[in-house]
């Protein structure tokens, strides 16, 4: 008899253990040059694909890229449909991209400070806002109805973007609000205003609270519509660039720099503690977070072939004035497995990531990178 309480223990320890870790695999489909002046696979220090992402329904690609100020829509199959220029010269950066919940328009933001909006049908612009900084930032509410935008100058809006036709929709946002000082050039008195730009949102699946990152090394959460603070996550040094909130809205996930390397950190929204992080000594900065659509997996990527620490420009180097490592801008897509502790579970050799995107189902992934191309992934579970 006094056998049973140590049989019940080594019991409970059985069904306690981590489960084993996620299987996840990334197999290619094909890459596509986003940027018109970026070639496979080839660094110039220019060319980028900012943002990638697939329409709500599934069955497009949206891409923008950083130099040539370009606005592309691909087929799942690789096709072209479109291709459009904002037009801004010299400021020609494009740095955001949303879809209206109807797949119908495509909304852009750039150094232009405007929110471009694009008629899928036929790439026409029908619209634009207006914002006081360049546009780093953005995102539509669950339901479609609010645009949430960031810029450079750390302003935070919401625009009112119910209305089918979007020539209805009004120029001045609903709320606005700052997000303070900036952490990497707080005496800078330049276009930035001395405020941190706000460069990626996410929102919870409600709409009633949304998260920001930005060049002060904060998470904040605020309440929509008034934008009123609610909390901040701490623990970066650096700019964050990115920042997800998990599926079931328990945990958020942000990437960025702790000098002089790469992070990510993870935390209990409820709480605000930090859960998980993960370092990157080979990275300067992370550049992209995104969680499987589970919740199971966490992508992680970004500038590896990047050293900040090699030195002044020299002749032959890229534009840019960066110093290259050997591997020339080649890194991997990590990937985590939270039911396992944030285990490790999968690395996938690709250019520097730039940002990610799954489908709905999870069974597809397109990544944007430094080379100036979007590539489409099948996911392997």
């Amino acid at each position: 008899m006094r056998l049973i309480p140590a049989v019940l223990a080594l019991a409970l320890t059985a069904c306690t253990t981590v489960p084993d870790p996620a299987r996840f695999a990334l197999d290619p489909v094909w890459v596509r040059v986003g940027d018109t002046r970026g070639s496979v696979d080839s660094e110039n220090g220019i060319a980028e694909v900012e943002s990638t992402v697939f329409s709500p329904d599934d069955l497009l690609i949206a891409a923008v890229s950083k130099d040539a100020g370009d606005v592309s829509v691909w087929t799942l199959d690789g096709v072209q449909l479109w291709r459009r220029h904002h037009d801004n010269e010299p400021l020609d950066e494009v740095e955001a991209i949303a879809w209206t919940s109807n797949s119908t328009y495509l909304l852009t933001g750039g150094e232009d400070r405007r929110v471009r909006v694009w008629r899928v049908a036929d790439g026409a612009q029908v619209t634009s806002l207006p914002t006081d900084g360049s546009i780093e930032g953005m995102a539509l509410s669950p339901d479609g109805r609010v645009l949430a935008v960031g810029d450079e100058a750390g302003q935070l809006y919401l625009f009112d973007v119910a209305a089918a036709d979007p020539a209805q929709w009004p120029l001045t946002p609903i709320a606005a609000a700052t997000n303070g000082p900036d952490m990497d050039h707080p005496r800078d008195p330049g276009p930035k205003d001395a405020h941190a730009d706000i460069n990626s949102i996410s929102w919870t699946s409600d709409g009633k609270r949304l998260f920001t990152a930005g060049r002060n090394g904060l998470v904040r959460m605020w309440a929509a519509p008034g934008l009123t603070r609610l909390r901040e996550f701490t623990g970066f040094k650096n700019s964050i660039k990115s920042v997800r909130l998990s599926p079931d809205g328990t945990l958020v996930a942000s990437g960025g720099q702790l000098s002089p390397h790469g992070l990510v950190l993870v935390w209990d929204v409820a709480s605000g503690r930090e859960v998980a992080r993960l370092d990157f000594p080979s990275f300067p900065k992370i550049e992209a977070v995104e969680w499987s659509p589970d919740g199971r997996i966490l992508l992680a990527g970004g500038i590896e072939g990047f050293d900040f620490a090699a030195g002044p420009y020299k002749e032959g180097m890229p534009p840019s004035g960066r110093n290259y490592r050997a591997n020339g801008g080649q890194g991997a897509i990590r990937a985590y497995d939270r039911a396992a502790g944030f285990a490790k579970v999968a690395e996938t050799p690709v250019f520097r990531q730039e940002y990610f995107d799954f489908t709905r189902d999870g069974r597809m992934l397109v990544s944007a990178h430094g080379d100036g191309t979007l590539r489409l992934w099948r996911v392997r579970r």
